[in-house]
């Protein structure tokens, strides 16, 4: 029995990256759907679940990604009810991975969570630059551990209409600050355990001579990994090295375990035809 792997998304183009990943996840075909509404989700599903005898549902899942996660998380979402709402053999796995964000998420905060000893409840978090997909989720995930946690902008209106957000559809408090020069950036380190830079590639958010200064930050971790790095001073392949009593993590490390994050979950939701993966569920992969 061939397993197939159904890549849906909203985007023009189907994910090369996604579909490369899943090939060498040992996948026999990935079959991919580009342009979905919400209106085209209910014929994807009854597609994939009335083809396959039940015993053999375990053999098809479906992968939504995409660079918007609001648009992929609709698609999800839509799946997600008409899966509930049929037989309980009569159902095929589905994933929530857009733009690789959960699963580098996941990563960056296992890292971080090892880092401190295993504990992030009650930690001070600022994430920096955070309000992409991947800032958004790795702020969740520390939230979700009991971090206080606080995302940049450039924008205190963009911060803050992404931390209600995330308030509304996961029911998580994350605060948004307003970044724009050294001096607001060194008020904002103060008094934080751990710092994560998810600024676009090859853009230095946080100068050495703002972070050398501060005293409270035990953990610094940057997920770009294209020089310069967002966190001056950084290695990438940093895996909590000490530097000046800080413990550094690098993108390169971060990126390493995001891989085997995403090949696990892709595995995964071949194991059963009733595995969901959302943020929180990738997230336990990491541990």
């Amino acid at each position: 029995m061939k397993k197939i792997l159904v890549y849906v998304t909203p985007d023009k183009r189907s994910s090369f990256f996604d579909i490369v990943v899943a090939y060498d996840s040992q996948f026999d075909v990935v079959v991919p759907y580009s342009l979905i509404d919400e209106d085209e989700v209910s014929d994807i599903i009854h597609n994939c679940v009335f083809t396959r005898h039940p015993k053999n549902l375990k053999n098809t899942a479906i992968f939504f990604g995409g660079d918007d996660p609001t648009a992929s998380k609709k698609l999800f979402d839509a799946a997600r009810t008409i899966l509930e709402g049929l037989p309980e053999d009569s159902s095929v796995s589905i994933c929530l991975e857009p733009k690789g964000a959960s699963t580098t998420a996941s990563a960056c905060v296992g890292k971080i969570r090892e880092a401190l000893g295993g504990k992030l409840s009650g930690a001070k978090s600022l994430v920096l630059a955070g309000t992409g997909p991947v800032g958004q989720r790795i702020a969740l995930l520390l939230a979700k551990e009991g971090s206080e946690v606080s995302i940049s902008s450039r924008s205190k209106n963009r911060a803050a209409s992404v931390c209600s957000r995330l308030s509304d559809e996961y029911g998580l408090e994350v605060d948004g600050v307003e970044i724009s020069g050294e001096d607001s950036l060194a008020y904002a380190l103060m008094e934080c355990d751990v710092v994560v830079s998810c600024g676009s590639k090859g853009v230095r958010l946080l100068p050495k001579s703002v972070w050398s200064g501060n005293g409270s930050v035990k953990v610094f971790a940057d997920v770009n990994a294209v020089p310069p790095y967002g966190i001056d001073g950084i290695q990438p392949y940093d895996d909590c090295v000490e530097r000046e009593g800080r413990l550094f993590i690098g993108p390169l490390t971060i990126g390493s375990l995001k891989m085997k994050i995403h090949r696990s979950m892709v595995e995964k939701l071949f194991e059963s035809n009733r595995q969901v993966f959302d943020i929180f569920e990738i997230y336990s992969l990491s541990e």
